[in-house]
This record gives structure tokens, C-alpha cells and sequence, in this order.
């Protein structure tokens, strides 16, 4: 009905075939649980229930000493492979067992630190069936059991594939990374590898056809022993093609006997070589080389989005370690609150596994601080990261912009002195004569005091009958009227 149709497109398009079986067999489900341990121990907030484990087998040195291992079993497995007898067999058995339990070592600690998950991905599946396989059940279940295990053991030169991984876990040390590229580009190609020879096949079935008939079938050549060999049948004519492909003496032993008595397959030679050898082996080649670009670029956002997540991890463990050293909750840091951090054990082992020393902790601060005193979460984070390791380009640059700044500021600053040292320089001249002015005038002032007290003095012992007349100007106001004057 119209309703039914109605009600089957809400629920959104139609499943594939494919998906439909994914549902139907339960992967779909398994995909979904594998995709949530993952993110679940990629959290940054993740605490791995054994962290010690964890962090030795995600060392260097433990990738090296695994690889070295790998490299002893193979010489190994090629000395036993050359020697004649068997006289040593005993000493290789017990060597095999003791790699067979060094491996079976090894992928238990790999299975403790990245979880069952580690076991889904392909490459490390089958690091899996090569250490079980060729080694704990060949050696530990079928040969006690009188099993025949000679073809099993022909595969223990495998183990060789498992450099592979070591590869993987160095490709982001410089040194390594065009090892990593071949290794890279060789595993990646089996595809382009896989359609290459269907093409080469193809053009060879066509020009192996139009051989046989033109070459093993002629009349000239039906009692030719040696062009029969070459061009006999479809089969023989294709490996003969596959040798003027590789310009395997092709002019000697193939095409001048047949141009012996046909000249005129010369352009068949011709055609074939410039279709076959110019045109498709450059054109592979072109395709191998593009898909080698295309792995490397590829590597290159891979190791930018690892290093982004890798800095993601380790700021939210600084920032975790700065809200547990700020007591107050104020958002800063002050000095007396990383002093008394320093002091606590914890976050003491935390520092030092920064690359810092016990007695360097307390220059930290000083390092850090930008002379407020205080210490912001942004502060914390990025200086502890740009003190842990070697330098960087980026930081190296931004220390030179920051010297330069502070070379522009020196420039200004001095400037400014020698502009406050004239200026106080003529306000000391300045000074100066004020001074010398106060002087004259302090001059003034005494000398009219002397003048006025002598005044009065003398008013005073005027007698009594003489002080209705007129009285005399002092003497002394004169002089102090010139003093003024010339002041």
C-alpha cells in the first residue's frame, strides 16, 4: 500500500547487499565494539591498568631488540637451511624453542599494553599466525604429538616479514624514513603489481597469437627446429615474447633468425617492442611512481595527525597537573604554589619525566615566569612543552623575533635615557640660576632689612621735641633702591 512505501522511506535508503550480510553475520556489531575499545583507550583520560608494561614496550629499545632477535632467528634458520647432515639438529631445535618462547614473550606483552584490539589489525594479525603457527604449534603441539611438520617449517623464513613492523615503529626517526617508503611502496603496490601482470598477459596472449601463426606456422620454418622451439605453440611464443620484453638478447637468438627468412617480421619485432617495452613498462612505471608520491604524502599527514594527538595527550596532562598545583582555583599559578608543588612526590616524578633535572625544578619558575609573578594555564602548558626536547624550527624562529623585539626596545629605551639625560641637564642649568637669582634676592631682602632696623633704631632715640618735624629719608634706601635696581 501507498502508507507501507510511505513508511519504508522515512526509515531512511535502503542497506547493500553487503551490509546487509555485515548485520546479518554480526560484523557490523564487531566493527562498532572494536571502534569503541579504541577510542576508549585513546582518551586522554584513559588510565592504562598497566603503565609500566605500556610504556617499555612502546620504547625504542624494545622495537630494536625485538628486530635484532628477528635477525638472529633468520641467520638462523639460513645457517640450518645450508648445512649438510643435520649433524647440529639438536642445537637448532633448542635454539628454535628458545625464539619460539622470546616471541610468544613478546606478543603477550604486546596483547597487555594495546588490548585486545591490537590483535584486529591486519599486519599484526599475521605477526600472530607467523609466531603461532611456525612456532608454538610446530614446536609445541605437533612435534611432541610425532606430527609431520617439514612443510610448516618451511614457512619459519617468514619471520623475516616481521621487520616490517620494525619499520613501521621507526619511520618517524628521519634516518629511517626512505627505508620506510620502499617498504611502504612495496607492500602497497601488490595491487598495482596484481593488474600490471593481467596486462602484461593480455598483451602478450595477443602478440603471442599473431606469432605462432605468423612465425610457428609458416611453411618456412615447419622443419626449423630452433624457430619451433621459440614459436611452436601459444605457450612457447609467450615466453618468447616475455624474453624480447625484457631485451633479453632478443636480436641474436629471436629476431634474426626469423628475419633470416621472413625480413619483413622485423616490423613485427619493431611494433611489439616499442608497444610493449616503451610504451606499457613507462607507463607502469609511471603509475608505480605516482603511487609512491601519493605513499609518501599519505605518510606525511599521518605522522602531522599522530604528532597533533600526541601534543593533544601531553597538554591535557599538563593542564591536569597545573589544576592540581593550583590550590587556590584562581586560574594562576604564584610562586609560592609551585614552590610548595615542587615538594610533592607526584607531581616531582611528573616533572622528571619531562627530561628535567631534581635540581633544575626550582629554575623552572624563573624560566617560565614573564616576570608578573604569576603563571596562566596557556603559560604552564606551552613553556613545559617547548622546554621538553630538542628545539624546533618554529621555536627557534619565534626566540629570534622575540630578540629582536627586545633589541627594538633596547634601542627606544636608550633613546628615551639620553632624552631624559639633556633634559635634566638643562633643568640643572636651569636650577642654576634660580639658584644665583634666590641669592641676589635673599641679598635684597637683607640688606633693606638692615636698612629698615637701622631706621627705626634711629626714630627711636630721636628726643621727643623733634618729632614733629619732618623726618629725614634713611641713608641706607638709596643703595637698596640701586640693588634693586641692578637686580
Amino acid at each position: 500500500s501507498l502508507a507501507a512505501m510511505a513508511e519504508e522511506e522515512d526509515e531512511g535508503p535502503k542497506k547493500s547487499v553487503f551490509e546487509t550480510i555485515q548485520d546479518n553475520v554480526g560484523l557490523t556489531w564487531a566493527l562498532k565494539v572494536v571502534k569503541d575499545e579504541r577510542e576508549r583507550r585513546q582518551a586522554t583520560d584513559f588510565q592504562h591498568p598497566y603503565e609500566m608494561i605500556h610504556n617499555v614496550v612502546k620504547t625504542m629499545q624494545f622495537e630494536m631488540v625485538m628486530g635484532s632477535l628477528i635477525v638472529t632467528n633468520c641467520v638462523f634458520i639460513g645457517i640450518e637451511a645450508s648445512e649438510k647432515g643435520g649433524h647440529n639438529s639438536d642445537l637448532y631445535s633448542a635454539c628454535e624453542h628458545v625464539f619460539t618462547a622470546l616471541f610468544l614473550i613478546e606478543w603477550i606483552l604486546r596483547v597487555i599494553s594495546d588490548g585486545w584490539v591490537w590483535m584486529v589489525d591486519f599486519y599484526n594479525f599475521c605477526d600472530f599466525l607467523l609466531v603461532f603457527v611456525t612456532g608454538v604449534l610446530t614446536q609445541w603441539v605437533m612435534a611432541p604429538a610425532q606430527m609431520d611438520v617439514e612443510f610448516l617449517q618451511m614457512f619459519t623464513v617468514l619471520r623475516a616479514l616481521r621487520l616490517i613492523r620494525l619499520a613501521r615503529a621507526v619511520r618517524l626517526i628521519p634516518s629511517f624514513k626512505e627505508m620506510w617508503l620502499l617498504l611502504r611502496g612495496l607492500t602497497d603496490s601488490l595491487r598495482t603489481l596484481f593488474w600490471t601482470m593481467v596486462i602484461i598477459f593480455c598483451v602478450l596472449y595477443v602478440f603471442a597469437i599473431a606469432a605462432t601463426e605468423m612465425i610457428g606456422k609458416h611453411e618456412s620454418f615447419q622443419e626449423d627446429e630452433a624457430v619451433q622451439l621459440l614459436f611452436g605453440d601459444l605457450l612457447k611464443s609467450m615466453l618468447t615474447l616475455l624474453q624480447v620484453m625484457t631485451l633479453d638478447t632478443w636480436a641474436d637468438t629471436v629476431a634474426r633468425p626469423v628475419m633470416d627468412k621472413l625480413p619483413q617480421m622485423a616490423m613485427f619485432f619493431v611494433f611489439f617492442i616499442t608497444v610493449a617495452v616503451f610504451v606499457l613498462m613507462n607507463v607502469i612505471t609511471a603509475v608505480i611512481v605516482e603511487n609512491a608520491f601519493a605513499i609518501a604524502k599519505e605518510d606525511e599527514e599521518q605522522q602531522a595527525k599522530m604528532k597533533e594527538r600526541q601534543k593533544a595527550k601531553e597538554l591535557e596532562a599538563l593542564r591536569e597537573m597545573f589544576m592540581e598545583i593550583d590550590e587556590d582555583g584562581s586560574g594562576e599559578l604564584t610562586t609560592e604554589e609551585f614552590l610548595a608543588a615542587i615538594k610533592n612526590e607526584k607531581v616531582k616524578r611528573r616533572l622528571m619525566v619531562l627530561e628535567m633535572e631534581e635540581g633544575e625544578l626550582e629554575e623552572v619558575w624563573n624560566i617560565l615566569d614573564n616576570g608578573d609573578g604569576t603563571l596562566t594555564v596557556d603559560e604552564f602548558t606551552q613553556g613545559l612543552r617547548k622546554m621538553n626536547g630538542e628545539a624546533r624550527s618554529k621555536d627557534i624562529l619565534e626566540m629570534l623575533k622575540s630578540l629582536r623585539k627586545s633589541v627594538r626596545d633596547s634601542v627606544q629605551l636608550v633613546d628615551k635615557i639620553e632624552n631624559m639625560e639633556c633634559t635634566l641637564v638643562s633643568m640643572h642649568e636651569d636650577v642654576g640660576e634660580v639658584q644665583r637669582d634666590m641669592g641676589i634676592l635673599l641679598q635684597v631682602c637683607r640688606t633693606l632689612q638692615a636698612t629698615f632696623t637701622q631706621a627705626a633704631a634711629n626714630m627711636q632715640q630721636r628726643p621727643p621735641s623733634a618729632a614733629t618735624t619732618a623726618p629725614k629719608a634713611p641713608t641706607g634706601l638709596p643703595t637698596a633702591a640701586k640693588t634693586i635696581a641692578v637686580s
